[in-house]
């Protein structure tokens, strides 16, 4: 387990909002914060602070609350779709299965527990 979970998850979901937006990590993180800080985030090596985050979320277009928030709707999101996944690997619907594969990006899977589940559903799938 990471020291800074909580960190890592929302630094991981302001990456994947980054991403989607089409902003590169460095104009983003531009007069915040190094590249290698924000790794240490999104890696769990370091607490993530309110005034950071912030400056983060405003650079995307929201504020703090919003980010947090929209991370915890994301991560229940999440986790319905990665047991369907595994739901419908452990019940042999190879086509639900495939689709779902499809849907689910590993990548941006926040919880830990989520992405153990969804290696899972993979290592049975293959």
């Amino acid at each position: 387990m990471r020291k800074f979970d909580q960190s890592r998850e929302i630094a991981l979901f302001i990456e994947k909002l980054r991403e989607y937006r089409n902003i590169s990590q460095e104009e983003f993180l531009d007069d915040i914060v190094s590249m290698r800080q924000y790794r240490r985030y999104m890696n769990g090596d370091s607490t993530l602070s309110y005034v950071i985050l912030d400056k983060l979320a405003i650079k995307l277009g929201f504020d703090a609350e919003f980010i947090i928030m929209e991370l915890e709707t994301e991560k229940i999101k999440q986790t319905q779709a990665v047991v369907n996944l595994y739901n419908a690997v452990a019940t042999g619907n190879i086509d639900k299965s495939v689709e779902l594969f499809m849907q689910i990006n590993e990548k941006h899977l926040i919880s830990e527990n989520d992405r153990l589940l969804f290696s899972h559903a993979k290592y049975f799938f293959d």
